[in-house]
């Protein structure tokens, strides 16, 4: 199978189809990856049932993995955090826009979201240009 890109905005986002992340990426793979990644910025990998090594390995072969240095991460697993929220928690994890750490001296290039459990709604994570935002931009600012 070959891969598959349907752009899914104007702004940001393709829906790719074609890897199996489950198996590792050859590396010619990976950088074709990569380099969809860089021209729409944000990839959806849809029916991707991946397990925590799978997740890793996928993450070692975009170039790495960085630890979250707020959050604590899943036990064994210092490279992996749960974005979840309970029926009982009055407000979401990360419910505020933000740039996934971006105050580090060398922020990370990517960052990757597995969803294990999605709600019938609600849930959304969004996300935005900001090259386009910042090119958009009046003269005068």
């Amino acid at each position: 199978m070959g891969i598959e890109v349907e752009r899914i905005a104007g702004a940001c986002g393709a829906v790719v189809r074609g890897f199996d992340l489950r198996e590792p990426q050859a590396p010619e793979q990976a950088e074709a990856l990569r380099k969809l990644l860089d021209e729409h910025l944000v990839v959806a990998l849809p029916e991707q049932h991946l397990d925590l090594d799978q997740l890793e390995r996928f993450t070692d072969e975009l170039g790495g993995r960085d630890i979250t240095p707020y959050v604590t991460p899943v036990q064994g697993r210092p490279y992996v955090i749960r974005v979840i929220k309970e029926p009982t928690d009055e407000l979401n994890f990360a419910n505020a826009w933000h740039t996934d750490l971006s105050y580090l001296p060398a922020p990370p290039a990517y960052t990757v979201l597995h969803a294990w459990d999605v709600p019938a709604y609600g849930g959304d994570t969004m996300w935005a240009n900001q090259y386009l935002a910042y090119e958009t931009l009046p003269a005068e600012l």
